[in-house]
């Protein structure tokens, strides 16, 4: 009997463990919470649309989506393409003709982005991904970051400060391996990043790793400030034997703590959690969600509703053989007593 008792005992435990402890678990490198932000899309594009130069959205000047920052005799060819991208539209940009270790910026204006959002507060971390597959045995990737510096009050300057990754083992940058985990940088040198050849995979820069170059002007309250961002950057190192290749850049943006946004978990697998709902012909609303099964309930919901019978009838089975036992109990004591008091009777 209390072999039958330990058994259900046990198999309850298991099942509200797996009903409900497995749910609770968070990646080791992700943060409870933890949204990314897009800074620029670029889903907005044509297949094949050819960015920054004076035809770019038919503006020019500071009114570009992009400026490629082209040194003089330095070129890339930037296309808007599914090729290569990580999720939707990214860009490829090919080098045309290269230097040697010349840094070609690609500067998004985030005034002329789709989504217009310059005010990224709460944000934790930088990200970008890059592909630089078949790119050579050189290279480097350098995150820019533009603002509007704040005062000791926390009011605009009107005055743009420029920030890039830092060195030190206080100012870590990160990328991905094999298996989409975070792993440290180790060669940082003037803000660029070195990544291995052939590297596929985001880069992840925490906001407090960058620092103002020594060339730039003086922030006022001496950090960065993500409450007016002018411009974000990704700076690509040119040299001459990459010409003819190319290296795709997609999902720009900054990880936080943000109301909005997508669940980190984006960086891994590339999913978006559909928050859209469809109507079905009776106008009912109908949750469009990864896995859902007929009826709108999820394997997931199921499992758990299964795992909670279980452990109901195994409390009642329970319950059932302990008032066994004890009336059982209750009758062997009375049989045993009912002689004694015979016997005194007589």
């Amino acid at each position: 009997m209390k072999k039958l008792l330990s058994v259900l005992m046990a198999m309850a435990l298991v099942f509200s463990c797996a009903a409900f402890g497995v749910q609770a678990e968070e990646p080791a490198d992700s943060k409870p919470g933890e949204m990314y932000v897009p800074a620029v899309s670029f889903d907005s594009f044509e297949e094949g649309f050819q960015l920054g130069g004076l035809d770019d959205e038919g503006m020019d000047g500071e009114q570009k989506y992009m400026d490629c920052g082209q040194t003089v005799g330095i070129f890339f060819d930037v296309v808007a393409s599914t090729k290569r991208a990580f999720h939707g539209m990214g860009l490829n940009f090919s080098s045309i003709n290269g230097g040697e270790g010349v840094y070609v910026g690609m500067k998004f204006s985030l005034n002329q982005s789709a989504d217009k959002r310059t005010n990224f507060e709460g944000a934790t971390d930088f990200v970008c991904y890059v592909d630089m597959k078949g790119w050579g045995t050189k290279r480097g990737v350098r995150p820019v970051i533009s603002v509007n510096g704040l005062d000791a009050n926390g009011e605009p300057t009107d005055v743009s400060n420029t920030y890039y990754p830092g060195t030190g083992e206080d100012k870590p940058a990160y990328m991905q391996d094999e298996n989409k985990n975070w792993v440290r940088v180790e060669d940082v040198e003037n803000g660029t990043l070195g990544v291995p050849q052939d590297y596929c995979g985001f880069i992840r820069v925490p906001i407090s790793s960058f620092i103002q170059p020594e060339w730039d002007g003086e922030d006022v309250n001496g950090k960065l400030d993500l409450k007016e961002v002018y411009s974000v950057s990704v700076e690509l190192g040119c040299y001459a034997a990459n010409d003819g290749n190319t290296i795709a850049v997609d999902e720009v943006g900054f990880l936080g703590d943000f109301e909005d946004g997508i669940p980190a978990s984006f960086l891994k697998d590339g999913k978006i959690p559909s928050e859209e709902a469809s109507k079905n012909e009776d106008g009912k609303s109908e949750e469009k969600s990864e896995g859902a099964q007929a009826g709108g309930i999820s394997g997931t919901t199921i499992l758990i509703i299964v795992c909670c019978a279980v452990v109901v009838i195994a409390a009642v089975v329970i319950a059932v053989v302990l008032a066994g036992s004890k009336k059982k109990k209750a009758s062997a004591e009375d049989q045993t007593e009912t002689p004694a008091e015979d016997k005194k009777e007589d």
